[in-house]
Formats: structure tokens, C-alpha cells, sequence
């Protein structure tokens, strides 16, 4: 049952509407009169208090219109809040306070009215305040949440559960539920309407990215008899404080931790970018992965000189021992070298140091970690020349990166290390490389030729997935297999393209390469997969080498260039007919071209299609089955 202080019904809402319409109009006219007649020397004075009494009639209407609308509703059947809110006043709530028990429904309907949908699409929800401290969260199998690789997110029992409430930006309060004992990753990310989060004592685990983005949070308040957690000064610290969790965003500039850490968590100073310093204690030993993530404005580390882990040096946090740069501040400066000592640069180090532009490696470098020097788009030129491991994503969107260097000592280049690297050139790989994993040099849009050395053997999946203006590639000699997607949306790469000792195109390796007009598989090509040159527009002729003995479904569909398919007289197991594509006996019919405009008569050989055969066939007039082919 439901208890409004306040509720604007239908009638209410449209009469308010006519008087802010007609005060508008009255405004608006005595401008325009003033404006364009000047003449008429109408009375400023009289003006003024015209103006004055319509604004203030304006603003109360608007403000009336604005009031709180608080409903106190209980819910005895889990899934049933929708029921229990007439739909005229499910958007205009501002305070709602709910007992009984909830579900992945009921959350889907607080999500709704909080301004988010299920599928985070904003909704004309008001809700600025929830009480759930009577309500219990009980678990269902109702979707509240998808996110975008489509991962549904349901209710547990007494959890608030991953993404409860994700970008729910006009919450400003919310008084959790009393018998809550879990609080999931991303719960409150980016709930920038909060300025400050109570942890009831009934709170035992905490997972360290749930209050990731809440930028105006600057208190976390736990209450005194959690026995898990607690907090000083407003920062989250577990019971003992030897470890700490969260430091709200919004909190301040500067900050020493307390002495009693020994363990700094995942994510504890993700996104604080009011911070400018922050001063390390002597006890903490363990500092955990993205802990200093985006502090945009951080200029220095400083490290109590008894601690035996860690150090800082000119401001740059390290190991003890300096082989191991942990973290450098955003804005420290425009030039580092990274000392000798080094032997690792660990994750997220320099992520999203825009202002770095002149970056040195060390001598000892041997790894740089995974996003190590993500989003720093300062930097425009790069001499990787030592032995050193390129970890996952390590400069994914350096968007100011033009050039690099690889020296003949560098063995692997990680997935996406170069992802987004939107103004890089040209690569030449050298002669050490032997590994590009996934995605390495994804959306990377300026690249305009690749020359492939003579130790890498295979080009990964999605390498160069959307190198949109790529157009040479040269392989190496011991280039075997061609991953799929790796040159997908290529789209200005030419024919001819020298395939030397390749063996395996992969699926859709080239798809949607509108820049190819022929292709010539000589005789080292054994395997085309499925959609291999899919959507190729400008191709118009293919050349089947020798040696080809498996083409996939789709491998030429939507070719609409294409008129003619050629088939080596040795290969064993194609030929071509008439321009058309077959197995060696005419049993299979393989892929027609889909420029060829004719009426066609399928051959009384054929018994059957394959896979796309006739896709995209857009000028093909007719054609005519055998009788065998339905046999």
C-alpha cells in the first residue's frame, strides 16, 4: 500500500502546463514590443515590474511542478512493484521508500524510475531517493541488467548484485537494505548524483570496483557495528584498517595513508582526479592492480622512507629496488626516461598520461604490462629496440603515435597492444618478431603499408581489423596462415596481393575489402574458410591455383564485380565451367559469380549448393534446376 505526501495527477500536470505556456507568452511579447518599437517609449519602469512579476510566476510553476512525490510501498510478492504503482505515477516519484521482498524484476522497475532501462537506455524516471533498509533482495532468475556483450544480470539473495545501479546519475541517495551482505562489481558506477554511501553493519564483502565513477561521492560511512569494515575521515577501510578499500572521488587533494595499511585494494584510488599527491605509509606492502587508475590531476607519489617495499623517486612510484615502475602521476611531465633498474613497467602505469611525449626505455626493460601506456596520446613516436615483452593493450590508443621501431630482439606483440593507434604510418616488423596475437593493430586508420618480416609466421585474428587505409602489405617468407578478420574492412588495400609461401586464409580475412579487383592464388594456398573475401565489391576475377583443396560457404558471396572464376587445370579438387566454380567432378556447385548476368541452367551433375552459392546474385535473370538436385 502506498503513501503520497504528494501526487500530481493528469489534470494538475496539463493545467500547470497552459499557465507556464501563457506567462511565456506574455514575457515574450513585451520583449519583442520593447525590442521593435522603441518609438512607442514605453515605460521602462512599468516594463521591469512586468517582467519581474512574470518570471516569479514562471519559477513557481515551475517549481511546484518539481516538488518531491515520496510513496512508501510494500512488496509482500517479490516481482509484483510494477503492479503496485499506478503507471501515471511511476515516472514522477522522486522519493520512494520500499519494504518486503524484492527480485531481478522489481530492480529492472527502481532502474526504470531512476532514469535507466535494463539496457541502460534513459527512461523519464525522477527518483532521487530510495530507502530499502525494511526491504530483503531475494534471488530470481528476472533480468534487471544487459550489458553490452549481452551478459544478463539477475538478483541473489541479499546481494546488490553487479550493476544494480549503473549510471543511475539521478540518484542522489540510497539507504541500502539492512540484510544486504554483498555489494557487486560496478553496483553504483557512475552514480554521480550520490555525494555520499552508508555501509550497514550487515556488509561483508565488497567487491573494488563497485563505486567506480561516483565523482561527487566524498564520505563513506560504515557503521560501527559492521564487523568486516569501517571508515575514517570518510575513506573505506576494512575493520582493523590494515587494508584499504575505497577512497571517495570527490574527497580532496591531498592525502597521506595512515600508517596501519599494509595492503593498498584493486581500484582503492581509480578515478580520484581531485587528488594531487598522495603519500604512502611505511607499512604497506601490497598496493593492488589499477589502484591509482585515471587520477588525472596526481603530479607526485610520495613514500615514507622506512617503507621496505616501496619508493619514489623525482615523484615516480617503484618497487624498492627500482626494477619495477609501479606508477607515474598523470601530469608529472612531457619527458621520462625510464632508469636502468627497470625490468618491468607494470599495468596501467602510465595510463592516461596525455601530457607524456617523449618516452626512453631503460636498458633492463623486459616487459611492459598490460595498458601500460594506454590513452597517453601525447606520444608520437616510439624505439622499442631491446628484448621486451609487449603485454595485452599496452598502447591501445596512443592516437597520436606515428611511428615505431622494432628492434630485431622483440619476439611478441601482445593482443591489442597497438589498438586505436589512429595516426601510426607505416610498420616494418624487422626480423625478431615471431608472435602478433588478436587485434594487435585494430582501428588503426592512417596505416598505409605493412611490411611483414621473415621470423613471424601467422597473422592473428582481427590484427588489422579496420586498417581503413591500408593498401600495401608485403609477407614474409614463413607467413603461413592468415587469421580471421585480419585484414577485414580493409578497405583501400589493391591487388595484386603476393601471397609467397601462404597456406590458410581464415574467415573473413578479408571480408569487405572493397579495394581488391583481382586475385591470384598461386601454389602455395591450400585452405580458403568460410566468407574469406565476403562483400569484396570491386573484385571481378579469381584465379584458383593448384594446390587449393577446401573453399568454405560464403567465400565470395556478395562480390558484385565479380564475373569470372579460373581454376588451375592440375588442381585436383576444383574447376571452373563457364565462369562458375565447381568441385573437380561438377557434383558441387560451388559459387557463382555474382556479376554474371545470364539466364542460367545449373549442369545435370550438380546434386549439390554450397553454402551461399548464388548469394548476392543480384543480376542473375533465372535459373533452372536439374531434377537430381531434389533427389
Amino acid at each position: 500500500m502506498g503513501i503520497g505526501s504528494f501526487t500530481s495527477t493528469p489534470t494538475e500536470k496539463k493545467r500547470r502546463k497552459v499557465q507556464v505556456l501563457r506567462l511565456f507568452l506574455f514575457v515574450s511579447t513585451h520583449i519583442f514590443i520593447y525590442l521593435h518599437n522603441p518609438t512607442k517609449k514605453i515605460m521602462k519602469t512599468h516594463l521591469i515590474v512586468n517582467l519581474l512579476f512574470s518570471a516569479s510566476c514562471l519559477f513557481f510553476s515551475l517549481n511546484l511542478q518539481a516538488q518531491e512525490v515520496t510513496k512508501t510501498i510494500n512488496v509482500e510478492t517479490a516481482g509484483t512493484l510494477n503492479t503496485l504503482i499506478p503507471e501515471n505515477e511511476k515516472y514522477t516519484i522522486t522519493d520512494l521508500t520500499l519494504t518486503g521482498a524484492l527480485n531481478g524484476y522489481d530492480i529492472c522497475i527502481i532502474r526504470r524510475m531512476a532514469g535507466r532501462d535494463s539496457y541502460d537506455k534513459i527512461t523519464s524516471g525522477h527518483l532521487t531517493k530510495i530507502d530499502l533498509s525494511e526491504a530483503n533482495i531475494v534471488s530470481s532468475g528476472f533480468i534487471y541488467y544487459t550489458d553490452t556483450n549481452n551478459t544478463d544480470y539477475t538478483s541473489y539473495t541479499n546481494a546488490i548484485n553487479d550493476y544494480t545501479f549503473y549510471n543511475c546519475s539521478g540518484l542522489k541517495q540510497i539507504i541500502l537494505p539492512n540484510s544486504a551482505t554483498y555489494i557487486g562489481s560496478f553496483a553504483f558506477k557512475n552514480c554521480t548524483g550520490l555525494i555520499s554511501i552508508s555501509i550497514p553493519k550487515s556488509i561483508t564483502w565488497i567487491i573494488e570496483n563497485a563505486f567506480e565513477g561516483c565523482k561527487n561521492v566524498a564520505s563513506f560511512n560504515v557503521e560501527n557495528e559492521n564487523t568486516t569494515f569501517s571508515s575514517l575521515d570518510g575513506v573505506l577501510f576494512n575493520k582493523d584498517k590494515t587494508a584499504l578499500h575505497a577512497f571517495p572521488i570527490g574527497k580532496g587533494s591531498q592525502y597521506t595513508i595512515p600508517n596501519e595499511v599494509k595492503t593498498i585494494n584493486s581500484y582503492a584510488f581509480s578515478g580520484c582526479s581531485g587528488l594531487t599527491a598522495i603519500t604512502i605509509g611505511n607499512n604497506v606492502t601490497t598496493i593492488g592492480e589499477y589502484a591509482f587508475g585515471h587520477c588525472k590531476n596526481l603530479t607526485q607519489f610520495n613514500v615514507d622512507s622506512n617503507n621496505t617495499a616501496f619508493c619514489s623517486v623525482d615523484g615516480v612510484l617503484f618497487n624498492k629496488d627500482q626494477t619495477s615502475l609501479i606508477a607515474y602521476p598523470n601530469v608529472k611531465g612531457t619527458q621520462y626516461t625510464i632508469p636502468n633498474s627497470v625490468k618491468k613497467v607494470e599495468s596501467y602505469a602510465f595510463e592516461g598520461c596525455t601530457g607524456l611525449t617523449d618516452l626512453t626505455f631503460g636498458d633492463s626493460v623486459i616487459t611492459i604490462g598490460s595498458f601500460s601506456f594506454r590513452d597517453c596520446s601525447g606520444l608520437t613516436s616510439l624505439s622499442i629496440g631491446k628484448s621486451i615483452n609487449l603485454s595485452t593493450s599496452a598502447f591501445q590508443n596512443c592516437t597520436g603515435l606515428k611511428s615505431i621501431v622494432f628492434g630485431d630482439s622483440i619476439r611478441t606483440i601482445g593482443d591489442y597492444v597497438f589498438k586505436g593507434c589512429t595516426s601510426l604510418e607505416q610498420l616494418d616488423f624487422g626480423n625478431g618478431i615471431k608472435t602478433i596475437k588478436s587485434s594487435a593493430f585494430e582501428d588503426c586508420t592512417s596505416l598505409t603499408s605493412v611490411i611483414i618480416g621473415k621470423s613471424l609466421s601467422e597473422i592473428n585474428n582481427n590484427t588489422f581489423y579496420n586498417c581503413s587505409s591500408l593498401s600495401s602489405i608485403t609477407f614474409g617468407e614463413r607467413v603461413k596462415t592468415i587469421g580471421s578478420s585480419a585484414f577485414r574492412k580493409c578497405v583501400e588495400l589493391k591487388s595484386p596481393i603476393n601471397w609467397k609461401n601462404v597456406r590458410t586464409i581464415k574467415s573473413d580475412a578479408f571480408n569487405n575489402c572493397t579495394g581488391l579487383t583481382s586475385l591470384a592464388f598461386g601454389d602455395s594456398i591450400r585452405t580458403i574458410e568460410d566468407g574469406a573475401f565476403f562483400n569484396c565489391t570491386s573484385l571481378n576475377s579469381v584465379n584458383i591455383g593448384s594446390v587449393v583443396d577446401s573453399i568454405g560457404g560464403f567465400a565470395f558471396s556478395y562480390c558484385k564485380g565479380l564475373t569470372q572464376f579460373n581454376v588451375d587445370n592440375s588442381n585436383k579438387k576444383f574447376c571452373s565451367f563457364e565462369s562458375v566454380l565447381f568441385d573437380k567432378n561438377m557434383t558441387d556447385l560451388v559459387t557463382y559469380p555474382n556479376a554474371k548476368s545470364d539466364n542460367y541452367t545449373i549442369p545435370n551433375t550438380v546434386r549439390t549448393l554450397r553454402d551461399g552459392a548464388f548469394s548476392g546474385c543480384s543480376e542473375l535473370k533465372s535459373i533452372s534446376y536439374p531434377i537430381a538436385l531434389f533427389l
